[in-house]
């Protein structure tokens, strides 16, 4: 995986010099330059903001929100178990008080 021998063996190090590190100081360098994100040091790696696998949290919800059942949504994102899936699938508050008012609703309706 790396390019180059590393005599450090940690994080840090190997993901200098591996194709992941690469993509990722190039990643960081475009969501700083676009406003995504933001340096958090002087080193290339401390960084805050946007990652790449934030794409795969919105498309779950992106599932989720447009209707389509919990089967299909994990076989379009490659999740193997419902649990690891619902770490994904992220609640938002809104979602939650949409969710009590039609439950509110039914009640009053029922009455």
């Amino acid at each position: 995986m790396s390019s180059r021998p590393c005599s450090r063996r940690n994080s840090e190090a190997t993901a200098q010099y591996s194709r992941r590190g690469i993509f990722r100081r190039a990643w960081i360098k475009a969501c700083v330059k676009c406003g995504l994100g933001e340096k958090t040091g002087k080193a290339w790696y401390q960084y805050r903001g946007l990652v790449p696998h934030d794409f795969r949290r919105s498309a779950v919800r992106n599932l989720v929100n447009s209707g389509v059942d919990t089967a299909t949504a994990m076989k379009i994102t490659g999740h193997r178990t419902l649990h690891i899936f619902m770490r994904y699938n992220i609640i938002s508050t809104g979602q939650l008080h949409e969710a009590m008012d039609k439950v509110t609703s039914k009640k009053k309706a029922a009455k």
